[in-house]
């Protein structure tokens, strides 16, 4: 014989099984994330032919060790001809932010992550950490 379960508890039930699941892949896939979206190890301003060709994300800050990274700028390569190497090569060329100045280039350092939606990813960032040598927030985005 079958036990007869009002239909809301069964509702309720399976709301809350799925929000139990939707919460756990959510921390997966930020896991995940974290694991595949790794900053670059930081290298010299000046260096910046050695960073990639490729759309991302880019910090400009202080700091060999990347665990201790100071970072003081954040920006973002939209691809084309916008790459993370030719950001960098503006930057340190002092086309890019006025923090970022002939007697403090040569000390800075440079890292990135590639990134899909560029955009995205920089707006997520700015709201997340405090970059001392940003002057703006970037619009909401949705993508990424």
């Amino acid at each position: 014989m079958c036990n007869i379960v009002p239909a809301r508890d069964v509702i309720s039930c399976y709301a809350t099984v799925t929000v139990q699941v939707v919460t756990s892949f959510s921390r997966i896939l930020e896991v995940a994330c974290q694991f595949i979206m790794r900053w670059s190890d930081p290298i010299p301003l000046k260096d910046y032919l050695d960073a990639p060709s490729t759309q991302g994300v880019y910090q400009i800050g202080f700091g060999r060790d990347p665990s201790r990274f100071d970072a003081k700028y954040l920006g973002r390569a939209m691809g084309g001809w916008s790459t993370i190497r030719s950001r960098l090569s503006a930057h340190f060329r002092l086309s890019g932010n006025q923090h970022i100045t002939k007697d403090n280039r040569n000390g800075l350092l440079a890292r990135w992550i590639k990134a899909s939606h560029p955009n995205c990813s920089e707006a997520k960032m700015l709201r997340k950490k405090d970059y001392a040598w940003n002057e703006k927030l970037e619009p909401e985005c949705d993508s990424d």
